[in-house]
């Protein structure tokens, strides 16, 4: 069964998150719509599924969503509501594979303890190392890139290896939902438009049950690599952070998300709903 599973969720408003709850996600409730079917889209906080908080529409809070089908780029903001879960209700307008993205970019202050537990909590340790101890707050500008990969009704199309032209993100060279288990997938990180080494990412299947974590480093032309080892709900995370170049900002922060789903004998659940999960709404 090829499973969309949510974590027990708590809803907030996210129009000033707390750092640790400044990375995010996007998870519709059906991976495997039909035509004419309806995107219910829940954006989350968080680095992972067990984590995760549910966030609200804010208007003030930026984000922008917008949905790319068949090579053309569709407004979703008239089908933003504020205060509601999902955030968006929107009826697919064809067949195939969709990216439905969001995006942001702020600037947020942080006092140094909290900004100095987040560098440890996600491996900057040679930038913690740096802070200036006698600086009690930092300036951070961040920038969020995100994706989720839809195919409506059919597995056609190739919007997933299609780069959004984000200053940070992360495409696939192959369309998951045509592959099978054990198959290798190819992801490219990109920044600036170009292929980046070096950057951690991790990968998260949520299953039934669990939560399977693993950490991917990208090569030189940027690659990184893994296997449709679970059937499941597959979370690709990454975040790059520099020292500032600004006067007025400490650190520049970039994060990206993509989330897809994968089972290898094509049954399809209608919703999280069939796994016993409820309407936590």
């Amino acid at each position: 069964m090829k499973r969309l599973l949510f974590a027990v969720l708590y809803t907030l408003c996210f129009a000033a998150p707390a750092l640790a709850q400044s990375d995010y996600f996007l998870l519709p409730e059906n991976f495997y719509p039909k035509k004419a079917d309806t995107l219910k889209l829940h954006f989350l906080s968080g680095s992972k599924f067990s984590n995760a908080r549910e966030q609200k529409y804010v208007a003030k809070g930026g984000f922008k969503f917008s949905m790319r089908d068949a090579g053309k780029t569709v407004d979703l903001a008239p089908f933003l509501k504020e205060n509601v879960i999902p955030v968006i209700t929107y009826k697919y307008p064809g067949s195939g594979i969709v990216v439905v993205e969001a995006t942001q970019s702020n600037t947020d202050e942080f006092a140094h303890r909290e900004f100095s537990r987040y560098l440890s909590n996600n491996g900057f340790d040679e930038i913690n190392g740096a802070l200036k101890q006698f600086q009690q707050s930092f300036n951070m500008r961040s920038y969020v890139s995100l994706k989720t990969i839809i195919p409506v009704d059919k597995k056609t199309g190739n919007e997933y290896e299609k780069p959004l032209k984000e200053d940070f993100e992360i495409i696939l060279k192959q369309n998951p939902y045509k592959m099978n288990y054990g198959d290798d997938v190819t992801g490219i990180v990109l920044f600036k438009g170009k292929p980046i080494k070096g950057v951690k990412v991790d990968l998260l299947i949520k299953g039934e049950k669990t939560e399977f974590p693993q950490v991917l480093s990208s090569t030189d032309g940027g690659e990184i690599y893994f296997k449709l080892s679970r059937e499941g709900t597959y979370l690709l995370h990454a975040v790059y952070l520099v020292p500032g170049k600004d006067q007025n900002i400490d650190y520049e922060k970039w994060q990206t998300a993509v989330t897809f789903s994968f089972n290898s004998a094509d049954t399809m659940p209608v919703s999280y709903k069939s796994f016993g999960l409820g309407d936590y709404h």
